[in-house]
């Protein structure tokens, strides 16, 4: 017998009902296979670990791929017949540029894509953090913007989406996070969803003078629904290696921190 369903608040609509399993991202970009579930707490506690060695850490397996019960199957089948097939487009284009970029060297890559459907992928990724947040879809009109294909009524200053490359290394899943950077006045609130060949960020309510590491695609609203457009944008490229959202340092630069600190510890500089 399968797992029963269980019930509870949709993440798009509000309503209760039986809940479908989301994945996110999209089942058909490549999102099919069983992954590895690893939480924070289980990385802090494994202290031999390194935040890139998902192996020695204890975990999950979803044999469904990324993703769980959120959504009512309605939302669930309205969002894949709308949304789903314009980005998995875009992402199959994004896949062949990684494939494409075998030297290490390469920091971004110019982009030229045509016949996308930028409000479409727009609205997808969107729907993407409503599932991973379960609040967030009742601010500000996002469930009225996501359920009526039609709509570009966003506020795109509060709501920021940005994307990178990704090229390698660990597939993260943040829902929203406050980051604080010593100096600096104001947090930075922001959820993160990483799947290989992209990255996606949401930053909400960003404070004036931060620039995001990552390609602000808010023009996407500007498109109605049906447009289909040739679209050029400068994409950065990084690596993931650690469960911290908006975290690209190499290994080199993680291992650096971390004697850093167990340093600073050592002789009482920390505190």
């Amino acid at each position: 017998m399968g797992k029963k369903r269980p019930r509870g608040t949709c993440r798009i609509c509000g309503k209760e009902a039986k809940l479908t399993f989301e994945h996110v991202p999209p089942r058909a970009t490549y999102n099919k296979s069983a992954v590895k579930y690893v939480s924070v707490m289980d990385m802090i506690k494994t202290k031999e670990a390194m935040p890139w060695e998902l192996d020695k850490v204890p975990g999950n397996i979803s044999q469904k791929g990324k993703g769980g019960y959120w959504l009512c199957e309605e939302c669930n089948n309205n969002l894949g017949d709308w949304y789903a097939r314009p980005y998995k487009r875009f992402i199959d284009a994004l896949m062949l540029v990684r494939q494409d970029i075998t030297d290490g060297s390469y920091k971004s890559v110019e982009l030229e894509l045509k016949d996308i459907q930028p409000l479409a992928i727009y609205k997808q990724i969107l729907s993407m953090f409503c599932d991973i947040n379960a609040n967030l879809s009742k601010q500000d009109g996002i469930r009225e913007f996501l359920l009526n294909t039609e709509s570009q009524d966003i506020d795109t200053k509060k709501y920021k989406l940005g994307i990178y490359l990704q090229k390698s290394g660990v597939e993260r899943t943040a829902p929203i996070t406050a980051k604080i950077t010593l100096g600096e006045h104001e947090p930075v609130l922001l959820s993160e969803i990483s799947s290989i060949p992209i990255g996606m960020i949401l930053y909400i309510d960003l404070p004036e003078g931060i620039n995001p590491p990552v390609t602000d695609i808010s023009a996407f609203v500007d498109c109605k629904y049906g447009d289909k457009k040739h679209v050029t944008m400068l994409l950065p490229i990084y690596e993931n290696n650690s469960w911290i959202p908006e975290d690209f340092r190499s290994k080199s630069e993680i291992i650096a921190t971390i004697k850093e600190s167990e340093s600073a510890l050592e002789n009482g500089e920390l505190f």
